[in-house]
């Protein structure tokens, strides 16, 4: 698919992280679903009774420096008469979506920094946080960059890695300043003493410790935005909308939906590649021929030939969305299975890059 030539002072890095797309009899938001008219060559819009696409709405945020992260990838379609369609829709499940970032780190028995970056708007580079420690204190510096300023800033520690239905409230944190002059640095002196007072737990060497840092920011453009602190400068940052989908179709026909959009932040060139999708099968190993393409409803890839494609994104954000086809012609009421998983690799590289 591609080759690196190298020259005699280059390099060449990965860092794999894999995600995962669950597709499962779960409920919650309905999602657009469109089928295909053959006589006029139209995707239309469907109508609820005979096809309906569910997203449990928990998008995946992953940060990661190690050398791999795996998060597995299954997925079901439901055939089902109209009844038990209808019933399974009454009850969505109650979720949240991930609309923060926080900073793993790690305490030390020395002064060693670790930085992170500041992204306003979940994808704008509005700067670098800084943490590091001594024997008394923990130091939390922020630097701004493009013009952009602070107008207020938040700070909170807490022991264990914030999950889906972690809601942090910024007004709240314990360690928080109005800036009466718009600042673009900051640093936060915090002794351990504070944080037991104030968040509980004592920090000791080698313990980790999840920091949220949250800035009210503007610009001299007008422009205001929120921010958090979160990916390490040394990582990329993959978010997914959306991690269970939930297929239920009641008549045949050829359907389609918006299946995940996909944000990539990273200083060097990702390759996305993708692994095992196959047409979900049942039990007695019939199957529901499934396909999907990038941003729009065409230029369909079938579902086992997706495992021999690849896209490269440039450095920076990039983002891209994914559409999922299904093509009931009959099949039995019952589910089908099918399992499938995307992979994004850094690559750092000081050489010629040949597609």
């Amino acid at each position: 698919m591609f080759t690196f030539k190298r020259n005699s002072n280059s390099f060449l890095r990965t860092l794999f992280l894999t995600l995962a797309l669950i597709t499962t009899i779960s409920l919650s938001n309905a999602q657009t679903v469109y089928r295909y008219d053959w006589s006029t060559g139209l995707w239309k819009r469907v109508d609820r009774g005979d096809a309906v696409v569910n997203f449990l709405t928990q998008p995946l945020q992953s940060l990661s420096s190690a050398a791999s992260t795996a998060i597995p990838l299954q997925g079901t379609i439901a055939v089902e008469p109209t009844s038990i369609l209808e019933t399974k829709l009454t009850s969505p499940p109650a979720t949240k979506n991930r609309w923060y970032f926080y900073m793993h780190y790690t305490v030390t028995n020395s002064s060693q920094e670790h930085s992170y970056r500041i992204l306003a708007g979940q994808s704008i580079d509005a700067g670098t946080a800084t943490i590091w420690n001594d024997a008394t204190k923990i130091y939390v510096r922020f630097e701004l960059n493009n013009d952009w300023l602070a107008d207020e800033s938040h700070l909170n520690f807490v022991q264990s890695e914030p999950d889906e239905f972690y809601s942090p409230v910024p007004g709240q944190f314990p360690f928080k300043l109005n800036h009466s002059s718009s600042v673009a640095a900051y640093t936060y002196e915090i002794l351990f003493s504070d944080i037991q007072n104030k968040c509980g737990f004592l920090p000791q060497p080698g313990d980790s410790v999840y920091v949220l840092l949250h800035l009210k920011i503007k610009n001299n453009r007008g422009q205001s935005e929120t921010a958090w602190a979160g990916p390490e400068t040394s990582c990329f940052s993959v978010s997914v909308s959306a991690t269970k989908l939930a297929w239920f179709l009641r008549k045949p026909g050829d359907y389609a939906t918006k299946a995940i959009d996909v944000s990539v932040i990273s200083e060097y060139p990702v390759v996305v590649t993708f692994k095992d999708f196959n047409d979900p099968v049942n039990e007695a190993g019939n199957h529901v021929q499934t396909y999907f393409s990038f941003e729009t409803l065409e230029n369909w890839i079938k579902a086992s030939d997706l495992s021999t494609s690849f896209r490269i994104l440039e450095p920076g954000n990039s983002t891209f969305g994914m559409y999922h086809r299904v093509v009931l012609q009959g099949q039995p009421a019952c589910n089908y299975f099918s399992v499938g998983t995307i992979s994004f690799a850094i690559v750092m590289v000081k050489s010629k890059f040949i597609k």
